[in-house]
């Protein structure tokens, strides 16, 4: 009989990024060698990104993403999030998602400190209350419609415009693959 599994060994979520600066979702893939080196691949999955969101249980709050893991001091939407932990905290969002099709076969978790993103989020989020009542029990599929440039005084930006492409019976966006 082999050692149980430590209690104090990391878990770290798989996970989806949005990378503003050149606009594109990615699926981060971890994969360890056989000498158990850590290796991250950012697979392109904007076109094809499909998923299902949890809608239900998004987090707000603060994420400081210079620390190792990401350091995420949130509360459910509609929390009281209060005051920065610190200068190295920036505003954002957590929620799961289960990725469908090209775009993968798991959950995921997607969180965000850029504004742009989180105005896309906010839009997809007040369209979600407006057609939940329609889909009791449901979840949404979003897919990115489209991809916007937003330029400001010192850089450009993209920001993904999400869409409801249909909606699905709940299903599990608890764990990974």
């Amino acid at each position: 009989m082999g050692l149980p599994k430590r209690l104090d060994s990391k878990q770290f979520p798989l996970v989806v990024r949005w990378n503003a600066r050149d606009g594109k979702m990615h699926r981060v893939d971890r994969k360890q060698d056989d000498v158990g080196n850590w290796a991250t691949d950012l697979i392109d999955i904007t076109k094809d990104f499909e998923a299902v969101m949890g809608m239900k249980n998004i987090e707000v709050g603060f994420i400081d993403f210079t620390s190792r893991p990401p350091d995420f001091r949130m509360v459910r939407l509609g929390g009281e999030v209060g005051e920065c932990p610190g200068d190295n905290f920036k505003e954002g969002f957590r929620l799961r998602m289960r990725l469908l099709n090209g775009a993968g076969n798991d959950v995921r978790e997607f969180s965000s400190t850029s504004k742009y993103v989180w105005q896309s989020l906010s839009e997809l989020h007040d369209e979600y209350l407006e057609e939940r009542v329609k889909h009791k029990d449901k979840l949404p599929v979003a897919g990115i419609a489209e991809v916007v440039q937003v330029r400001t005084t010192s850089s450009t930006f993209y920001r993904p415009i999400f869409e409801f492409l249909r909606w699905v019976k709940c299903p599990e966006l608890t764990g990974g693959k």
